[in-house]
């Protein structure tokens, strides 16, 4: 739906933008994987919120903060996010015409980030640092859990510490 509303601002096309926001649904990979990217989908959803945001009020008085805690909301929940989504978000500001507001943006995304980083004592740099490096196993499911005793991979072999 967000892909949708992002082309109906690119284009002012309804078609396009139906056409658009539903071709993921049309690829087979997606309904058979779909229970495993739980988080980068949160993740999508969040930055696609936020360029959506940028997209179809890029002049609106709350189109910086808000779009800057999606995207800085999406960070949180996967880190691969902290790139892409908010360049384009503030490329998107910058083309409208307004590179204080895609400055603003940029700024504002980094101190939401380095708040959450500093101003958590444990939770969110102790997540963000050493979560996915401790990980002792992961569930597989489904069918993908065939052949593999219980149903678990080692994600670490020796443990944490090393």
């Amino acid at each position: 739906m967000l892909v949708g509303l992002i082309l109906h601002a690119l284009t002012r096309d309804r078609a396009a933008a139906a056409i658009g926001g539903l071709s993921l649904l049309a690829f087979p990979p997606v309904a058979y994987w779909s229970s495993l990217y739980r988080v980068d989908a949160l993740a999508l959803a969040l930055s696609l919120g936020g360029v959506c945001l940028c997209a179809r009020r890029p002049e609106g008085r709350w189109t910086v903060p808000v779009a800057a805690l999606l995207l800085t909301a999406a960070i949180c929940t996967r880190q691969s996010y902290g790139l892409a989504a908010p360049l384009a978000a503030a490329l998107w500001l910058l083309q409208a015409g307004g590179w204080r507001r895609a400055l603003a943006l940029v700024g504002l995304v980094l101190a939401l980030g380095a708040a959450l980083f500093r101003g958590t004592r444990t939770g969110y740099r102790r997540w963000l640092l050493l979560e996915h490096r401790h990980r002792q196993s992961q569930r597989i499911p489904g069918r993908l859990a065939r052949g593999v005793p219980g149903g678990r991979v080692d994600a670490d072999a020796s443990g944490p510490g090393g």
